[in-house]
């Protein structure tokens, strides 16, 4: 029996994670709110890295609401309101590398416990929004390049729809997803198309106010992803 039998490779992660858990990490750690970030070429500096790649980095913080920008003056620190709850689920996510299977897992409890809360509160505005999001996907798809961004944003109109900012702030656990599976999956015809087809019986659940429905439809969504992405 060889001596290395049972050893993995070692994988190296991409760029854009090791800056966003070291970024994440040292903003919820040594920074308050309010606080000024240092420059993008002070970080690029200090992390030895190109400032496209800070700034990429720094645009994805800024989208869990970690930061803001103040045109003229450059980011700062924003921690208040959901950030409280997000900020430690992202850096605890950012620190630790959690399987897929555990991901889909925490995903199914969360949205099978708040899809009551959803179905009560969604207003035709945001049933709008869903449907509007999907109506993009689809298209998107017919023109031959799915934009998944659109997917996104369907989860997003679910998750506020619940009208509790702890639970929106919770939703970026959709975003990793996404980010642990192979784009050249997520691109795929077959994940696109079948992907929209389950994103259309949730949102015909919750015209309906079908409660059992969504939630239904939602472990049915989380059962497939398990199935097609985890061998």
């Amino acid at each position: 029996m060889s001596m290395t039998s049972g050893l993995e490779p070692i994988k190296t992660e991409p760029l854009k994670t090791t800056l966003t858990r070291k970024l994440t990490r040292y903003i919820w750690t040594q920074l308050n709110d309010g606080d000024k970030l240092p420059t993008e070429k002070a970080l690029a500096d200090q992390l030895n890295v190109g400032r496209s790649s800070i700034r990429e980095t720094l645009r994805s913080i800024e989208a869990i609401g970690l930061l803001e920008v103040r045109r003229g003056s450059g980011y700062f620190v924003t921690k208040h309101t959901g950030n409280l709850i997000r900020g430690p689920v992202e850096l605890l996510l950012s620190l630790e590398d959690q399987s897929l299977n555990e991901i889909i897992e925490a995903r199914a409890v969360f949205e099978d416990a708040i899809a009551p809360l959803i179905v009560e509160r969604i207003s035709k505005q945001e049933i709008d929004e869903a449907k509007l999001a999907l109506e993009n996907l689809e298209q998107s798809i017919i023109n031959g390049h799915a934009d998944l961004e659109w997917d996104q944003r369907f989860h997003q109109v679910l998750y506020k729809a619940s009208h509790n900012s702890v639970i929106y702030h919770i939703q970026d656990l959709v975003t990793q997803i996404i980010q642990k599976i192979p784009s050249s999956y997520l691109e795929s015809e077959m994940f696109s198309r079948e992907t929209l087809e389950f994103h259309k019986i949730i949102l015909d659940s919750l015209e309906k106010r079908d409660v059992e429905g969504v939630r239904s439809s939602l472990k049915s969504h989380n059962e497939w992803i398990r199935r097609v992405f985890i061998k």
